[in-house]
């Protein structure tokens, strides 16, 4: 529809976002009086929306949702990017989408949270696809169970086996003890995958 000169013009950005997504000049206008109200945080904001809605199957019908929720107060957009977390990210090299939904999810954990992220960091040491098993241990801490301690030994490739193969190595003396790793590695290799398909 045709702006009046009393309504705000559609930001662009909203309009884009609407464009993609097939969403109806009504709603697109609703969506866009609420971003406005939303002040400093209506940037995050869009950017939350882009991921909520990009995997729903009836996109109007998810957003129209949202727009209640802003209008109710109980919206939560893209949390303030968590100091803690981007350094765990960045120690065990997290994917962005991994780290999001971490920050996401601790920001819900309340008290808990220190005692979790503790926690994770322990499982994180072991493993060497920290960002899966980011995504699989979530499940669990959404419904608030306790993810335990890790229950199997490094995993080749994650920070604890590099430090354990410096101490054993001295870095660089690695033809040692070759053929009792290889074994060792494969023995790893099978509980990983039991330890993976568990959750």
């Amino acid at each position: 529809g045709a702006a009046t000169a009393s309504t705000t013009p559609i930001d662009p950005d909203v309009q884009e976002f609407c464009d993609r997504f097939s969403i109806d000049a009504r709603i697109t206008r609703m969506l866009n009086d609420e971003l406005n109200k939303r002040g400093d945080t209506w940037e995050g904001d869009l950017l939350a929306l882009y991921e909520i809605i990009e995997s729903a199957r009836v996109p109007a019908g998810l957003l129209m949702v949202k727009i209640r929720e802003m209008q109710s107060g109980t919206f939560v957009g893209k949390p303030k990017p968590d100091k803690e977390i981007q350094d765990v990210g960045k120690r065990y090299k997290l994917d962005d989408s991994a780290t999001q939904r971490l920050t996401e999810v601790m920001a819900k954990r309340g008290e808990h949270r220190k005692e979790d992220l503790e926690k994770l960091e322990r499982h994180l040491k072991v493993s060497n696809k920290p960002s899966a098993l980011v995504m699989m241990l979530l499940g669990k801490f959404r419904r608030g169970e306790d993810i335990g301690e890790p229950d199997f030994k490094a995993a080749p490739g994650s920070v604890a086996w590099d430090k354990d193969v410096r101490k054993e190595f001295d870095i660089g003396g690695e033809g040692k003890d070759k053929d009792g790793e290889d074994k060792d590695q494969d023995k790893d290799k099978d509980k990983d995958k039991d330890g993976e398909s568990r959750g």
